[in-house]
């Protein structure tokens, strides 16, 4: 599988999606490198229960990153489908103003996108050359209305995604495995022009990967999630094996240090702005019984509060939380919601973790994490 997997339960309360009917179950592709298929999106078991019918969601890693300014549009992937694809989006914080940014073919998505610090442009990563033997995954930039679309800045085969820009807008972190399976397989940085000028910020231990990179708002250290290989149970009823940490690192490649402990399992998904907090998911493997969670912390790994306090989950009835990112002015968070009905929308809440809101913008059946990133445009 995708080395990083997260695996999520959803009750059915509808019929399943072409997607979900496909072939194996399987939405989009996997690929075999190394000796370890990698799957870029999303594979989805079905899972017959006497209590009801599941689905196991497992999903790609990504990166975000907020820098200090005026809240302005915020972009997402939403799950069309008809064509079983994803395409980015971008709307006002009210819900309105919605506009298509990637139109993408049949079978084929661009996933995690990031908001230059100006607001001008959106780096993105999207399997849309892919030749379906492959599945290569490769980094874009458009202009922050779609125009524009697309600059390649890379070309290499393998895994190339998760682009996070710098806060002076000139280099792009991101994941990275150069086409050498496990052997490249780390966090690296580019210039955010032309894609050249790659540098090597992490080399993972073995059967370990890095990923969710994010510069810290100074641009001096980045923060991201050390994971190993997950795999699921047998029969599709849930994962084992996955372990994760937070971890924090110099621009240059030194000072690694681990800020969150091995059996949290949590995952990076952002820095706060003023550069004090990070914002983490709980449970990047999700087995029955746990709660899958929004979490602020400090940076050194301290005062660590649940914002979101979901219910574990059951069998039954469940409410997931992911994938939060602070708006530029910090005082708000944007982050995907379901109530596991297979009808995920983006919420907004206070960055206290009061006052939360559905916004109503639908994500797609069944895409619980929703990729969002709240960036400074106010077009």
């Amino acid at each position: 599988m995708r080395l990083l997997k997260r695996f999520f339960i959803l009750g059915l309360a509808m019929p399943l999606t072409r997607a979900a009917m496909a072939p194996g179950g399987t939405f989009l592709k996997q690929r075999q490198r190394g000796g370890n298929v990698k799957s870029r999106m999303f594979t989805w078991l079905t899972v017959v229960t006497s209590a009801c019918l599941a689905l196991v969601l497992l999903a790609a890693g990504l990166a975000y990153a907020t820098f200090p300014g005026q809240n302005g549009r915020i972009s997402f992937a939403r799950f069309l489908p008809d064509t079983n694809s994803f395409s980015i989006f971008s709307v006002r914080p009210d819900g309105f103003g919605e506009q298509q940014l990637t139109f993408d073919a049949p079978n084929h998505a661009s996933l995690v996108s990031d908001w230059s610090p100006d607001g001008s442009h959106i780096a993105f990563d999207s399997d849309r050359f892919s030749n379906n033997v492959d599945d290569l995954v490769d980094i874009f930039t458009m202009n922050a209305d779609g125009s524009g679309c697309c600059v390649q800045l890379t070309t290499h085969a393998g895994f190339n995604g998760e682009p996070e820009y710098s806060r002076d807008g000139n280099t792009i972190v991101f994941e990275s495995d150069r086409g050498l399976g496990s052997a490249g397989e780390g966090i690296y940085l580019m210039n955010a022009s032309d894609g050249t000028i790659v540098r090597r910020v992490t080399v993972p231990p073995a059967a370990f990967f890095d990923a969710f990179p994010h510069f810290s708002p100074a641009g001096t250290r980045i923060v991201f999630t050390r994971a190993n290989n997950c795999r699921p149970n047998r029969g599709g009823t849930g994962p084992r094996g996955c372990l994760a940490a937070v971890f924090l690192v110099n621009a240059d490649g030194s000072g690694l240090t681990r800020i969150t402990p091995w059996g949290h399992d949590t995952g990076a998904t952002d820095w706060s702005p003023d550069g004090s907090k990070l914002v983490l998911q709980s449970r990047l493997e999700s087995p029955l019984g746990s709660k899958t969670d929004v979490l602020v912390v400090n940076v050194d790994g301290s005062n660590l509060v649940d914002l979101t306090s979901n219910p574990p989950r059951t069998g039954g009835p469940c409410s997931i939380s992911e994938r939060a990112t602070f708006s530029p002015d910090g005082t708000r968070l944007v982050f995907a919601h379901t109530e596991c009905l297979g009808r995920p929308t983006l919420w907004i809440m206070n960055a206290d973790g009061s006052g939360k809101q559905d916004t109503g913008i639908p994500l797609g059946i069944f895409n619980v994490e929703g990729f969002a990133d709240w960036g400074t445009n106010q077009n």
